[in-house]
């Protein structure tokens, strides 16, 4: 359970208040293990080309030549692998790594129950984000009525939240007092929790191998899809018996137990950071000041624009890829369509809807399963692209749902719909053929898969 907690930001305050003297890593017990932790390897290039990377041409030609040069003459040398530090390149650094195949912090080494445990946390986590914006649609009517407004400036309630996508402050929506407040605080509380649903699949695929990661994708590609099907069931029934704000009331319940649950159990599962604070810890055991782990040495080199190009600009530059964008248009569409059957179902069904439901798994499943696979190192950031364009078209169908089904009818309405959806059957069997040269070109996709 120790395990467990310690990398979780409960387990951080508790070190934090206590100065490390509960829940310790390996090395706060033993400092002198500090060594265990080094890549000889990269600690070698870096004192010889200054970089992590292998150099594409002759790798060891010219710092060994420089090498040579400096025999006789003062020169520096890296105390931990004792190799001589290129005077022209080289940096005195050593890389802390994961200290073997086996190593107990790096996710892929987690146990069953850790990984099984930790992918229902982040699937509680989607499945709390999502349903937040159907869970709302029952009470449309009742903000008709309490605001005096259109339905369609009532169904903004629904798509401004799809636009921001979250959890976000949901108790201050529940006292909204004016209609103006209610949009602010939906968008708001959309946008303030969707980095959880850019980065559920990444966190899953940090902890299974990719032979394994397809298991844990499909399900969480379940709770996604089931998030904003279940969302007008479980409003309904407080949205008939108390009306709109009790839709509010108990999905801020259910994220409530979520944060609670997060808090306490959900550890970090990036190998980036999870090296970083090691690298950290070292440092402030050993004194010693070149212990880092690689992407420290990266950061070191990037500038405020170069994070803002990662962090902003490239979701946005991989959704110029044509494979990225058609699989991002694709889903994109048949997750408009779901929410146009938020709006329409009423109008059309009685009952019955599982038939869609199963369809949009078996798409989202696969898209997720290879975007994560095809991009492996910007799969954060590719899924944050298909979220994107997926929201923009939720959160813009439900606000002509109604007047296209009125003004064209039932059979026109539908009719726009399937031939719209039928137009776009081409696109997987295109990829199919073609994705494997469309990825040779590509610069961020993975070229042997």
């Amino acid at each position: 359970m120790a395990e467990l907690i310690r990398d979780t930001a409960f387990g951080h305050l508790v070190r934090l208040v206590t100065r490390g003297k509960y829940l310790q890593y390996a090395e706060d017990k033993d400092p002198s293990m500090w060594q265990t932790y080094i890549s000889g390897e990269k600690t070698k290039r870096m004192a010889h080309h200054g970089q992590l990377r292998q150099p594409s041409l002759d790798p060891l030609s010219s710092s060994e030549a420089s090498s040579r040069t400096l025999i006789g003459d003062e020169r520096r040398v890296n105390e931990f692998t004792g190799h001589p530090i290129d005077r022209e390149k080289g940096r005195d650094m050593n890389v802390v790594a994961w200290f073997g195949e086996h190593d107990a912090e790096n996710p892929m080494n987690w146990s069953i129950f850790k990984k099984v445990f930790v992918t229902f946390e982040i699937c509680f986590l989607t499945w709390s984000v999502y349903i937040g914006s159907a869970i709302y649609s029952p009470g449309i009517d009742t903000v008709v009525k309490d605001f005096g407004v259109s339905r369609i400036k009532a169904t903004l309630g629904l798509t401004l939240f799809v636009a921001g996508y979250g959890i976000g402050p949901m108790l201050p929506t529940a006292l909204s007092t004016n209609f103006a407040m209610l949009l602010c605080f939906r968008f708001l509380t959309g946008f303030i929790g969707s980095p959880a649903l850019a980065i559920g699949g990444a966190s899953i695929g940090d902890m299974f191998a990719p032979n394994k990661r397809a298991y844990g994708m499909g399900i969480w590609g379940v709770i996604a899809i089931s998030g904003p099907a279940l969302g007008p069931i479980v409003g309904g029934f407080a949205a008939e018996a108390k009306g709109w704000r009790w839709t509010i009331w108990e999905l801020m319940w259910g994220s409530g137990f979520c944060l609670v649950i997060l808090f306490f159990f959900l550890p970090e599962t990036s190998s980036a950071n999870i090296l970083y604070r090691r690298s950290r810890r070292l440092r402030e055991l050993t004194g010693i000041e070149n212990l880092k782990s690689e992407a420290e040495i990266h950061g070191e080199q990037m500038t405020a624009k170069d994070v803002a190009l990662i962090a902003i600009v490239r979701p946005f530059t991989l959704n110029l890829e044509p494979m990225v964008f058609l699989l991002n248009l694709y889903t994109a569409l048949v997750y408009g369509l779901l929410y146009i059957w938020f709006e329409s179902f009423p109008i059309v069904f009685a009952d019955g809807s599982s038939c869609f439901a199963i369809g949009n798994f078996l798409l989202f499943n696969s898209v997720f399963n290879y975007l994560g696979d095809a991009y492996p190192n910007y799969a954060a950031s590719v899924l944050a692209g298909n979220d994107f364009m997926r929201s923009a078209f939720a959160a813009g169908f439900p606000l002509f749902a109604t007047a296209m089904y009125k003004n064209e009818g039932i059979g026109w309405a539908s009719s726009i719909l399937g031939c719209l959806a039928i137009a776009f059957i081409p696109i997987p069997f295109g990829l199919y053929k073609y994705g494997e040269r469309l990825r040779r070109v590509s610069k961020y996709a993975k070229k042997d898969f």
